[in-house]
């Protein structure tokens, strides 16, 4: 193959990854997503190098989408963004053996199960990133991805890795066009009738999901820390006359709450007044040989001064809130990108001072199904979001991050409230429908009746079968297709 050719397929290569790109959030354009995947697999017939028009395509999918990290860390955001690039060659790759090994249509075939094996693989462990999960390209429509509710997010990343093969096959041999159309008609169809034929849910929630914008550098500040207090207290005497929980974004107490005892005299004097519990991010420390462990937490606090709590985060954002790694060899701790160096949260908790059980995912958690399914397994009937993005301005990321909040409504049939310092604060149906909505960057509540959950969807109970099905399937066809000699 000259070098016309590879240089061909790296321009196909990268607008491939540009139009996937333009498939997230706040954009419409989600369409473009199996797009991208087809032009993806036609930069791979004109290129000998498949790693390098993987990683071309990574970059130009990843930089575009994800450059707003660089607010809070620049080597941050580099290093995220070549890491999953580096994932997206690695697909390349092996595609291509695949390709080379087995008929195409087998290595097309194929193409969706190694997507959802590489999704698989980065959700776990401390460099777990899910943020370019193709699923999340799908989400305006509502229609479409109903069915996430039996096989968890995983099902989605495989519908777009699948839709964009069929393309490709469509459009360089004219077969598959039926199979393409039935690939759309057969799960937009279920969706439009399920969103009206749910199961039945559990009561509802009056909630008040409050927004005080306040400014992420400044409320940090010691002499402003009271200013928060005083912001927070008035929004919730507004609105919480007749809710049965009010909701306080991430850090909204930007303090140790439950270990100062001067703001913590004042929230279980507040709730005492307003009469309804409160649902509170805040930080939490507790002391330990080798240095105070830091938490981003939740606690809940009731009328009769019972605080419950608190839940810390668990998942940590890699490079943002710590370096990955950094547990096993602290002396990666001291590296500095710019980083928070928080310490994650040891497990699950259940909220149930309101009149139905719940559990708190804080910020970037939001984009785990298994953080969720782990606390619905748990009891909780409701999902409340807490964050504050407002770190990353009038940028994709606040948009694509609330995104995910309809995803998780799916997946367990039960509403979502979310709580966001600066916006997007929202609530959904149990249909991931947005039911009320903030704009960034306002002062406000909104209120509402809140859908919570009846019986475990299937997904809930099962856990990630498709993903595990197809995880492995994508080994399979990764170790066959790099090592395994021509047979035909």
């Amino acid at each position: 193959m000259n070098s016309n050719d590879s240089t061909q397929g790296w321009v196909i290569a990268a607008l491939g990854g540009l139009a996937t790109a333009l498939a997230m959030p706040p954009l419409p354009l989600g369409l473009l997503a199996p797009v991208g995947v087809a032009l993806l697999c036609a930069a791979l017939e004109h290129t000998d190098r498949p790693f390098r028009a993987g990683l071309v395509w990574g970059i130009c999918y990843g930089t575009p989408s994800l450059f707003w990290i660089g607010w809070v860390t620049v080597p941050g955001t580099v290093a995220l963004i070549l890491i999953s690039a580096a994932e997206y060659g690695l697909l390349s790759l092996v595609y291509v053996r695949a390709r080379q090994r087995f008929p195409e249509w087998l290595a097309l075939a194929s193409l969706p199960a190694l997507f959802v094996l590489l999704e698989a693989f980065r959700a776990y462990g401390d460099i777990g990133f899910p943020w370019l999960n193709l699923a999340h390209t799908q989400l305006d429509y509502l229609w479409l991805y109903q069915f996430v509710e039996f096989t968890g997010d995983a099902g989605l990343t495989f519908w777009v890795a699948g839709m964009g093969a069929m393309l490709y096959r469509v459009a360089r041999h004219r077969r598959g066009l039926v199979l393409a159309l039935l690939w759309v008609i057969v799960p937009v169809t279920w969706g439009a009738w399920r969103v009206n034929h749910l199961p039945e849910g559990g009561p509802v929630l009056n909630v008040a999901i409050l927004q005080g914008d306040i400014d992420t550098y400044q409320k940090w500040d010691d002499n402003y820390v009271d200013s928060s207090f005083i912001i927070y207290d008035s929004l919730t005497r507004q609105a919480a006359p007749g809710m049965d929980l009010v909701i306080w974004p991430e850090t909204a107490a930007p303090t140790y709450l439950a270990q100062h005892a001067t703001h913590r005299k004042w929230a279980s004097r507040l709730v005492s007044r307003v009469g309804v519990p409160l649902l509170v991010g805040s930080l939490s420390y507790e002391r330990a040989p080798e240095g105070d462990r830091i938490y981003n937490s939740a606690y809940e606090i009731a009328p009769d001064g019972t605080w419950q709590g608190p839940y810390s985060k668990r998942q940590l954002v890699p490079f943002g809130e710590m370096i990955p790694g950094s547990r096993l060899f602290p002396v990666l701790s001291k590296i500095d990108l710019g980083q928070g160096n928080f310490t994650p949260g040891p497990g699950p908790v259940v909220f149930d001072l309101a009149a139905v059980p719940h559990s708190v995912l804080i910020c970037y958690e939001s984009a785990f199904s298994a953080l969720a399914r782990d606390q619905v397994l748990r009891g909780a009937r409701f999902l409340v979001i807490i964050t504050n993005d407002s770190w990353y301005g009038r940028t994709p990321g606040p948009a694509q991050h609330a995104a995910m909040a309809s995803l998780r409504a799916v997946e367990f049939r039960m509403g979502v409230a979310r709580a966001a310092n600066g916006g997007i604060s929202l609530w959904t149906d149990r249909a991931g429908r947005r039911m009320a909505c903030t704009k960034l960057f306002t002062r406000t509540a909104i209120t509402g009746p809140l859908p919570t959950g009846g019986d475990l969807t299937w997904y809930a109970r099962r856990g990630p079968v498709f993903a595990w099905v197809f995880g492995i399937a994508g080994l399979g066809i990764s170790v066959v297709a790099l090592w395994r000699k021509k047979s035909w």
